[in-house]
């Protein structure tokens, strides 16, 4: 009970020193008593204490597969700051009305959005950043502003980076500015 809007601290704080006037056998208190008091004042005190977070946590869909408003539903549920899912299913969801509208009813806002692009084939560069234009453009929509680039699958015993290493740098660049100035 916090009278006066006290906080929880305050009031128990006030408390606390109220009975420590009455310490003592004439006041029907002993020292003891009144440091199990204190003990408990302070872990209620500490109890009502939040520190503010300096880093949120939140939950990709991957988890459920593809059951992406159950893994809402639950992440939500968990209490988990934020959402991300995959540039496919936001577009996916868009012919069903967009993925927005189902955040929205979960008070969850989407964070991210994880990308997958073809980083190492120059003949396939325009595809994947007019697809990468695509899920940037519903990932705004739905509120999302992060889009995590995932590179494509490569057979790790024969692939030559030295080779593909211009490709990379040249798709990336561009994907990150075409995305920043979205």
């Amino acid at each position: 009970d916090c009278r006066e809007g006290r906080t929880l601290i305050e009031f128990s704080a006030m408390k606390i020193a109220q009975r420590a006037n009455t310490v003592g056998p004439q006041y029907g208190a002993t020292r003891r008593e009144f440091a199990r008091m204190l003990g408990m004042g302070l872990a209620v005190g500490a109890a009502g204490y939040a520190a503010p977070r300096s880093l949120q946590i939140g939950h990709t869909g991957i988890t459920w597969g593809d059951d992406t408003e159950r893994a809402i539903t639950d992440v939500a549920s968990l209490g988990f700051y934020g959402f991300e899912t995959f540039g496919n299913v936001l577009e996916n969801w868009e012919k069903q009305g967009g993925l927005r509208h189902v955040l929205d009813s979960h008070k969850l806002p989407l964070i991210s959005a994880y990308c997958t692009l073809n980083l190492t084939d120059p003949s396939k560069r325009k595809d994947e950043l007019d697809r990468m234009r695509t899920w940037g453009e519903l990932l705004l929509k739905n509120g999302g502003h992060v889009s995590v680039l995932g590179p494509n699958n490569v057979p790790r015993a024969t692939y030559d980076f030295k080779a593909s290493k211009s490709n990379i740098v040249e798709t990336l660049n561009e994907c990150a500015k075409m995305l920043t100035d979205m």
